[in-house]
């Protein structure tokens, strides 16, 4: 018997926690039903001397941040073990020859200022040579709050290659309505949509530290007053401290994503400005403080607005003022982001399962058309 075959567009990141875990409740999904997801990098495979160079060069990079043997090595063996990827060069190999399905997301796959993927000018982010009937989206985002003219004449066009639009955050919903004059749907990120039983058979436990820790992952630039103000609740409370945004730390240069996954699941608390480390502390349902990223871009992003907004989260933003107390910060009572997180997961699998019988009758009707030319 064939499996039926979706092939993923999507970012790949070795070195961020979400962007591998958002890329496995996607595989995760199609899995639950039956079809074999490939994850697909739009990039030529390169060569064996050019391979050879580049392991070269990230190895001694990797070294000299204390990560090669840790943190980087893990969220590789994860993602070889968990989420299948191909590399694919769509000029030179035509995507609709390998798979009977395709999905455009989730993460940042429509941002212009990504070469990777979203700032290509051939359009293949939103699979623009593929036909509506063989792909569908699963929580892309923009990363941005508006397009420039020049961009969104672009995707105001590969936009309209889709026979239903969703988005991951409500200020990226806005700008496809404005782009294509279409409804289009706030879709949560497919982590949301995964339980968290299934999570934790996912995850790693033999790396947690042997005394009550608060972990802390702040992407952004943080103040020496704001450190203060972190390290003071810790000692107050007889917390250690995980910093998973320093390679250096002792605990965290060992963390992968399914070592994070653990670590957040057995915090005492979760400090910080990144979304996913949010959503999974929500999931988990541990005690959440949410600071504004600080530095460059240090506006509150639009999809951590959607996420506190969507999920009753805004007693869990961290107030701009360092001299503030953290102490509420170690209650956790999520009963009305877990009713709304409950009936978001089943839209959002209602929607995913619309979609798929979609597509799957569509190939149905092509094979039927097939064999009748015969």
């Amino acid at each position: 018997m064939n499996h039926e075959t979706v092939g993923v567009v999507t970012l790949v990141d070795l070195k961020n926690y979400g962007n591998r875990l958002q890329n496995f409740a996607t595989h995760e999904l199609f899995r639950q039903r039956g079809i074999k997801a490939t994850t697909i990098e739009m990039r030529a495979k390169p060569g064996k001397a050019v391979a050879r160079a580049l392991y070269y060069a990230a190895a001694k990079d990797a070294r000299e941040n204390l990560i090669l043997r840790g943190r980087y090595y893990r969220s590789w063996r994860f993602t070889s073990t968990h989420v299948r990827a191909i590399c694919l060069d769509p000029a030179r190999s035509p995507l609709s020859d390998r798979f009977d399905y395709f999905s455009v997301g989730s993460d940042q796959v429509w941002n212009p200022n990504d070469g990777r993927l979203g700032g290509r000018a051939d359009g293949v982010q939103c699979l623009a040579n593929v036909p509506a009937e063989r792909k569908m989206l699963v929580a892309p985002s923009f990363g941005l709050d508006e397009l420039s003219s020049a961009w969104g004449e672009k995707y105001s066009q590969w936009l309209q290659t889709f026979a239903h639009l969703s988005c991951r955050e409500t200020r990226g919903v806005e700008i496809i309505s404005s782009l294509t004059e279409r409804d289009a749907e706030v879709a949560i990120d497919p982590t949301m949509a995964i339980e968290p039983e299934r999570w934790r058979e996912v995850a790693r436990t033999r790396d947690l530290p042997p005394r009550p820790y608060l972990v802390t992952l702040l992407l952004g630039s943080i103040s020496l007053e704001r450190r203060r103000q972190i390290v003071g609740f810790a000692a107050k409370h007889g917390l250690d401290i995980v910093n998973l945004a320093d390679p250096k730390d002792p605990i965290g240069r060992r963390i992968g994503p399914q070592e994070f996954l653990a670590l957040i699941d057995n915090a005492r608390c979760v400090m910080t400005d990144s979304y996913h480390c949010s959503i999974f502390a929500l999931l988990f349902q541990r005690p959440l403080a949410i600071f504004d990223r600080e530095g460059p871009g240090a506006i509150m992003s639009s999809r951590i607005e959607t996420l506190v907004s969507s999920f009753d989260l805004s007693n869990r933003v961290v107030d701009k003022d360092p001299g503030s107390s953290l102490d509420a910060f170690l209650e956790s009572d999520y009963t009305n982001g877990t009713r709304t997180l409950d009936m978001r997961r089943v839209q959002f699998v209602d929607n995913f399962d619309s979609e798929l019988a979609r597509l799957r009758t569509a190939r149905v009707n092509r094979t039927g058309s097939s064999k009748n030319e015969h």
